[in-house]
């Protein structure tokens, strides 16, 4: 149904959450009807979000991000990387999460990941994997929505530059490590190196032990032996960012210039045909 004013009824969407959730203890994890107000909620914001001006959201997403320590001078120029139904997904979690301080990043999560496909499908648009994520990564996106845009388009952007320089790359080669690092050092430079790691980090985890990663082998050597390696890369390309660096002024082919010279002198960790 179409919406004649949407900021009226966003504002009508928003207050009413306001005042049926924002009761001292409620959760909605524990009163059903409460649980079924905020998925019918969610929803009515949803569609106000494909509706709204695109540049007001990305606006919104841009003032979270700085509010929150990170930097926006290369947003337009990221955000290149991602699509409409990224933008739209991400910014209905922010109106979600300003309507309902009180929610989990448990309970965001449950709400807004089976969401997710269908807003991206509604543009005509692939998946932009935000379902496939680990736990650990979903709870952030939940906690740092306007962070998760653009570590979504890093790896996306990485990604693309990684298989311009190492066309063919598999887990543990040479392409892997120079994607884990450029990763990593493209969120450095935006979201600052904490919030970086973070994400970084809860992308390694799987939910599986030590002992279960040990188990499991692919490309000739085993689970733990991968992520030590993503976990040592990561690091290099954050070291690759200075504190004192203006966002603008450096390019993520800069970025992938310093981790290429980290890879000459052997600083990155190599499973396949390197050493260290």
């Amino acid at each position: 149904m179409k919406l004649k004013n949407l900021s009226l009824n966003k504002a009508i969407t928003l207050s009413v959450l306001s005042v049926s959730l924002l009761l001292p203890g409620t959760s909605f994890a524990n009163v059903y009807e409460t649980k079924e107000a905020v998925s019918t909620s969610f929803a009515s914001i949803v569609e106000v979000a494909s509706n709204e001006n695109l540049e007001i959201k990305k606006n919104e997403i841009k003032a979270l991000l700085e509010a929150n320590g990170g930097s926006s001078q290369n947003f337009d120029e990221l955000i290149k990387y991602t699509n409409q139904g990224d933008i739209e997904f991400i910014y209905s979690i922010i109106e979600l999460k300003k309507a309902n301080p009180q929610l989990s990043p448990e309970e965001i999560v449950e709400l807004v990941f089976p969401v997710e496909d269908s807003i991206v499908q509604a543009r005509g648009q692939s998946s932009s994997g935000w379902n496939s994520l680990t736990t650990a990564e979903k709870w952030l996106v939940a906690g740092y929505p306007a962070e998760a845009l653009i570590v979504n388009a890093a790896k996306n952007n990485t990604d693309e530059i990684t298989s311009v320089r190492y066309p063919g790359w598999t887990d543990g080669d040479k392409g892997n490590a120079f994607r884990h690092a450029l990763w990593n050092a493209i969120m450095a430079l935006n979201i600052t190196k904490v919030m970086a790691e973070q994400f970084a980090s809860a992308h390694e985890d799987v939910g599986l032990t030590n002992a279960e990663l040990s188990a499991t082998t692919w490309n000739g050597y085993n689970g733990l032996q991968h992520k030590q390696m993503d976990l040592h890369n990561n690091q290099k390309g954050r070291d690759c960012v200075s504190w004192y660096e203006i966002p603008f002024a450096v390019t993520n082919t800069d970025l992938a210039n310093r981790v290429q010279a980290k890879m000459l002198h052997l600083t990155t960790r190599i499973l396949i045909g390197g050493g260290i």
